[in-house]
């Protein structure tokens, strides 16, 4: 039995029923995951919550809470770059574990999750290290200085209680997305080296990636608002069965 790494944000994490026109409820862990046929047997480790992205799942791999090489092969759902979320030390004593349907262990972040146990400035140590093995990469000499600079604010927020106060201080600036541009680089890299396929679903962007295979569903996905709780809001379980069926239509292409 195959083991498949499913990374998201809030989007990955099930399926969201409305509230009014502005508010919604979470109202079932039946994500876009569940209703992917070609990996129905498989087994799914599923790691999602609200705003995580390139810098966390990083994270996963350096503070040892998953070992790459035992998976098969990787699904990112990638919405905006940038996302600075990064946990504390020892987050992942308290990460909460759920064994669902289908094969699937679901590590879910919520709300309560985030404010207790999210803080950038533990994170200087990781980024530390990753920007020195990537400092005489090409494209990436002249902005080291600016790394640096983040990496001095970073340490210099010790005493701040969430990486929200922290996101909102560089939300604007370009260091922003150089930070998450490093750590997606380095995450991919570091599948590559191990040879495990990365496959990515774009939610409302057009990245691309040379290490990995984009799955063409960007523009269904954006079709989809009818299916969401509101405007800006998360998907509804027929939202979620509407991408599961896309990409299994994509993945098929790939994984059988």
């Amino acid at each position: 039995m195959r083991k498949v790494l499913i990374l998201g944000c809030s989007h990955s994490l099930g399926s969201f029923k409305p509230h009014n026109e502005k508010k919604e409820y979470f109202a079932s862990k039946d994500g876009w995951w569940s209703f992917v046929d070609v990996i129905k047997k498989d087994k799914k480790y599923v790691y999602a919550g609200a705003g995580l992205g390139w810098m966390f799942w990083s994270q996963l791999i350096f503070d040892k809470v998953i070992d790459i090489k035992d998976y098969d092969f990787c699904i990112i759902q990638n919405t905006h770059p940038g996302r600075l979320t990064v946990f504390k030390r020892n987050w992942y004593k308290h990460m909460s574990v759920e064994y669902l349907a289908n094969n699937t262990k679901w590590h879910a972040f919520t709300g309560e999750f985030l404010e207790k146990y999210c803080l950038v400035s533990q994170n200087s140590i990781m980024m530390s290290q990753i920007l020195n093995s990537y400092v005489n990469k090409p494209g990436l000499i002249g902005k080291i200085n600016i790394f640096k600079y983040i990496k001095y604010k970073i340490e210099n927020y010790i005493n701040e209680q969430s990486t929200l106060r922290f996101c909102l201080h560089i939300e604007e600036s370009p260091t922003r997305h150089l930070v998450s541009f490093v750590h997606q680089h380095w995450f991919l890299d570091t599948l590559k080296k191990n040879k495990i396929p990365i496959y990515i679903i774009n939610y409302g962007n057009k990245e691309k990636f040379s290490n990995a295979v984009t799955l063409n569903c960007n523009n269904c996905i954006k079709s989809l608002s009818s299916f969401r709780t509101h405007r800006q809001g998360h998907l509804t379980i027929e939202g979620n069965k509407q991408v599961g069926n896309l990409v299994n239509q994509e993945l098929s292409r790939y994984v059988n």
